[in-house]
């Protein structure tokens, strides 16, 4: 019986925060390994980032930015590229963050964190073109990540913060005492 709880946690248990499109922004892959050793001890839980979208659209991101340093001029101006570098490295790191957490309310924190580093990264790689270190159309890639980034972050936040205020809701009064 037990075991087969467990087969059907490992085959379906999901966290899944919709966008409102039907599409996972957050999907944990649990993978059990029922057969792990004479005992019948289960393995411990195998997340993958990777099956997060928002996750892999931070990564493009990260290496469309290190591609648009690369390819700029960017002598004299350490301190911008610097911020971009951090701004950008932050954006999986806080996503992920909010994905080891539990507390709904720390991982809306994360994910606007997330949120703020990203448009932080849109104000710097907007900084390169006016510089002249790009061309504007130097930046397409950047931007397209940083759109899509920002959408499906807030779209997330907003999903969190409603079930955060259903979380927190008090129960309706009860009736008063019949007489």
């Amino acid at each position: 019986m037990v075991v087969g709880v467990l087969k059907w946690l490992g085959a379906h248990l999901a966290m899944d925060v919709g966008n409102g499109n039907g599409e996972r922004q957050f999907d944990f892959d649990f993978d059990f390994d029922f057969e792990s050793d004479i005992l019948g001890v289960v393995k411990m839980a195998r997340f993958d980032p990777e099956k997060m979208a928002v996750y892999r659209l931070a990564r493009v991101h990260s290496r469309a930015v290190d591609a648009l340093i690369k390819a700029a001029n960017t002598r004299g101006f350490a301190d911008l590229i610097g911020q971009l570098r951090r701004s950008t490295a932050s954006i999986p790191a806080n996503i992920l963050e909010s994905a080891g957490e539990w507390r709904t309310g720390k991982r809306v924190h994360y994910l606007m964190i997330a949120k703020g580093s990203t448009w932080e990264s849109w104000a710097h790689t907007d900084s390169m073109v006016d510089f002249g270190l790009v061309p504007k159309a130097a930046i397409a890639a950047a931007r397209d990540a940083q759109g899509q980034i920002t959408a499906l972050l807030i779209s997330t936040i907003r999903n969190l913060e409603a079930q955060l205020a259903a979380e927190e809701e008090p129960p309706p009064p009860s009736p008063p005492p019949r007489s």
